[in-house]
């Protein structure tokens, strides 16, 4: 994220795995969170502002329908998705 807050700060980055396996089983992705990404937690991740302000990176309403696009795929004929996070 930006930074510690659950209220104020914003996701900048999201990876999804399939423990399964196959093809295209990971997904992950910077998100441009429309703010700047402080230099303290740019130190913790690594992450910095001119990365997630790339045109390719998209926004969180951007990539909403990607994720859900790629969860979809993911489900076996007559099986389940379940999602499992971390610092979620």
């Amino acid at each position: 994220t930006t930074g510690f807050s659950r209220t104020d700060d914003r996701i900048i980055e999201i990876a999804l795995q399939d423990l399964q396996g196959g093809e295209n089983s990971t997904f992950q992705t910077l998100i441009n969170p429309e703010c700047d990404v402080p230099w303290n937690t740019t130190k913790i991740h690594g992450i910095t502002t001119d990365m997630v302000r790339k045109p390719s990176v998209p926004r969180m309403k951007e990539l909403i329908p990607i994720l859900l696009s790629y969860i979809k795929s993911r489900r076996k004929p007559g099986g389940y998705v379940m999602l499992v996070a971390h610092n979620g």
